[in-house]
């Protein structure tokens, strides 16, 4: 709302949680910012036959034979040629398996983007093994994390914040009592956290 043609706006490429689609963009950014970002978002690479809609197949992350990467960037770039948007403050972020697809891309190609928000991610991708884990350093991340997940996952989020931190990223972990849902008031966290980034990015 109100885009202003000056301003290099912030993107948030959102990978939705289960059972949604792309459409669940629209809500997650009202509820972040009705103003302060441009948001892109693609439909999850798995039909959810469970409940419906779409999630994000970690283990095979390509649409046909596209690499997620590859759409991501011709994707984003046409969007640029649309819209001003500020090259070096494209942050990823996703809820659920839309977490971990985040987080594998901000691994795969760490030079393009700023940071990346994970929203109670499974942390079972297997995208953060040492050898894979580099490019890192001083890279926003922001990871929340619900005190009511399984005793398993809660144990893949501690390793996965050691691994990002042993790689030289900035964690910060959010503990929420339970999963934060993105289109709530909740998700006014993320504008939180990526404005603060952008202003430590401006000290610099």
């Amino acid at each position: 709302e109100r885009y202003e043609e000056s301003y290099a706006y912030p993107l948030i490429l959102w990978f939705h949680s289960d059972s949604n689609d792309e459409d669940q963009l629209e809500q997650v950014m009202n509820a972040v910012s009705s103003q302060n970002y441009m948001g892109l978002a693609l439909r999850g690479n798995h039909e959810y036959m469970v409940s419906g809609g779409f999630r994000w197949n970690p283990s095979s992350v390509q649409f046909g034979s596209v690499p997620l990467t590859d759409l991501l960037h011709l994707t984003t770039c046409r969007l640029r040629r649309a819209f001003h948007i500020h090259s070096e403050r494209i942050f990823l972020a996703g809820s659920g398996h839309g977490a971990d697809i985040a987080m594998q891309v901000l691994v795969q190609k760490p030079d393009w983007f700023a940071g990346a928000v994970l929203l109670d991610p499974f942390c079972d991708s297997g995208c953060l093994k040492s050898d894979r884990v580099t490019g890192l350093r001083n890279k926003p991340v922001l990871m929340s994390v619900a005190r009511s997940c399984q005793r398993e996952t809660l144990a893949r989020c501690v390793e996965s914040v050691r691994t990002l931190r042993s790689a030289g990223a900035s964690v910060d972990v959010e503990l929420t009592a339970l999963p934060v849902d993105p289109v709530s008031n909740e998700a006014r966290m993320i504008d939180h956290w990526v404005m603060g980034c952008i202003n430590r990015e401006a000290l610099v």
